[in-house]
């Protein structure tokens, strides 16, 4: 298979998709297909609430580094090449109210980009910004700590038998590739990002 047709592969799956694989990768799999898919629809919805806030706030069609700033959110770009089972694009420092982009892992997936001809399909000047809005979620998680996505609880048993209810974290995951969607007006979902920088060969 060519590679632009392994990429647009991934380009043209359905966000449902990608977010009921990472439900079910979170130990979901056994909850009702339409429970599963009131949960996602839900996340989304706190999605659409914090892009309308910001938008309302700050203004129309800004880049997430804008919405950022005026958060009083740093954005800063270091570089750290890969580790043993720890290759990051961005991350959130709530302590440091700081998004931290990983220019050695976005450069490799713009090198890609640009090396395979795939700019057809992908723009990469959406790469950054993407990014820092995943992460920009994560920084209006904090301000809004009693969203669906931090407050709600799911049935689960510890030892096979005993009930508790417990939070599943991958909502806020979900949530953060969702808003980073919708921000910059990707036609795609970002984790096609993901896949294109496991096709560049790390680990």
């Amino acid at each position: 298979m060519r590679i632009e047709d392994k990429v647009k592969k991934f380009i043209d799956k359905p966000d449902l998709d990608y977010y009921l694989s990472m439900l079910n990768s979170a130990g979901a799999n056994k909850f009702p297909l339409e429970q599963k898919k009131e949960i996602i629809s839900n996340v989304i919805a706190v999605c659409e609430q914090f892009k309308d806030e910001l938008r309302r706030d700050f203004g129309e069609d800004k880049q997430p580094a804008f919405y950022a700033q005026m958060l009083g959110v740093d954005v800063v770009y270091i570089e750290e090449k890969d580790s043993f089972a720890h290759n990051y694009i961005g991350n959130y420092s709530l302590k440091k109210k700081q998004i931290s982009i990983n220019m050695f892992v976005l450069n490799k997936i713009i090198s890609y980009i640009r090396e395979n001809s795939l700019e057809n399909l992908i723009d990469e000047r959406k790469v950054a910004q993407t990014v820092i809005a995943h992460e920009l979620f994560h920084a209006m998680q904090a301000i809004h700590p009693d969203t669906y996505v931090d407050t709600a609880m799911f049935p689960t048993k510890i030892l096979g038998f005993i009930k508790v209810k417990t939070k599943l974290s991958v909502l806020e995951e979900i949530g953060a590739v969702h808003f980073s969607k919708i921000l910059t007006d990707l036609p795609f979902n970002p984790l096609v990002f993901n896949k294109i920088y496991s096709f560049t060969g790390s680990k």
